[in-house]
């Protein structure tokens, strides 16, 4: 029953590979990860959401892996790509633009 926020967007990557195990009951949980990441979200929810706003074709395919795996009831588990010091909005608007450009 709370809000967690977990920004890898400035984090140096050790290992290849992230993995992160989630149960969210009736909380929320954010994910924000930066470009070049590739995220593989493998997960359920029950009267909530488990969702991930990246894109993994602009992902380096040597690069770093994160993980996100479990459950959120009655609450949230989002996975955001979004460049460092970036808002929500920002990156939305971001998003946008590059779906444009690729129609």
């Amino acid at each position: 029953m709370a809000e967690v926020r977990i920004d890898l967007r400035d984090a140096s990557f050790v290992d290849h590979e992230i993995e992160f195990h989630l149960v969210a009951v009736m909380a929320d949980v954010q994910i924000l990860v930066p470009p070049g990441v590739r995220v593989v979200c493998d997960g359920f929810a029950v009267m909530g959401e488990f969702t991930g706003r990246h894109d993994n074709a602009q992902a380096d395919p040597d690069g770093p892996v994160v993980r996100v795996n479990g459950s959120a009831i009655m609450g949230a588990v989002r996975v955001e790509t979004r460049l460092p010091g970036e808002t929500q909005r920002e990156a939305a608007r971001r998003r946008k633009q590059l779906v444009r450009g690729r129609g």
